[in-house]
């Protein structure tokens, strides 16, 4: 269609209207110059259930919410400090990816499966780093398989998004499963938080450095929520922003 009506285009599907753009140059003019305008958009079923009602950086539709959350990610979050802090996990992940090949050469190996295991590793790494073994591989192995899930989901076609005067009737049954997924999430998550905190009041009570220095994703959004600044974050920003990083 690009070919027919050029490098930005509207398009109506069912009761929505959508525009869709084809350059690299457009799409860095709406997602940087442009961002806070297309930030305030309409939230698909799936994202909405479990963004917790758009309450991540990434589907947020309210852009008062998406700007303090954006200040937050970008120069806390995601700060030369603290992603230096983590870097010692992506750096682990990747070593092991390379001993991993290495260690099979003769045999036919997936290039494509082990790339998405490596990315799923060090995400995973970079959010529980600091965890205890047992409770990291545990912990990990399950949130893997509710982010394969979650986007099972996200790739489904939904009437709903199109026609929302079908949204009660969940036709595609996107919504119920969604829901699950995110229950299922929301459980995770608050195991990981409850670790974390327990390990932290340790820390804490015995009087040692935290970690050597190393912060993974948690314990950075988690020390956000402790600051007294008027920081707006809250354990449902941090679920939010868990689920979308996996």
């Amino acid at each position: 269609m690009a070919h027919t009506y050029g490098p930005i285009f509207k398009l109506r599907l069912g009761s929505k209207l959508h525009v869709v753009i084809n350059t690299p140059e457009l799409a860095k003019s709406i997602t940087r110059d442009q961002d806070q305008t297309f930030a305030n958009r309409n939230l698909s079923v799936a994202a909405s259930v479990i963004t917790y009602g758009g309450q991540d950086i990434v589907w947020s539709n309210n852009n008062s919410h998406w700007r303090k959350l954006r200040k937050i990610f970008v120069h806390e979050a995601l700060s030369n400090k603290n992603l230096e802090a983590c870097s010692s996990f992506r750096s682990d992940e990747v070593m092991k990816t390379i001993k991993n090949v290495f260690g099979r050469i003769g045999t036919a190996v997936d290039i494509n499966q082990v790339s998405f295991l490596t990315e799923s590793n060090v995400l995973t790494s970079m959010i529980l780093g600091n965890t205890s073994p047992e409770v990291s591989l545990h912990l990990g192995a399950e949130l893997q398989t509710v982010a394969q899930n979650i986007n099972e989901i996200f790739g489904r076609p939904n009437l709903s998004d199109f026609f929302p005067i079908l949204a009660w009737l969940d036709l595609q049954r996107v919504e119920r499963d969604m829901k699950k997924q995110l229950k299922m999430m929301d459980r995770i998550i608050e195991r990981m938080i409850d670790e974390r905190t327990k390990s932290n009041s340790m820390i804490s009570h015995e009087g040692v450095h935290g970690h050597e220095g190393k912060k993974d994703f948690l314990q950075i959004l988690l020390d956000l929520k402790n600051q007294e600044d008027g920081t707006p974050l809250d354990i449902t920003h941090i679920k939010a922003l868990l689920v979308v990083s996996n």
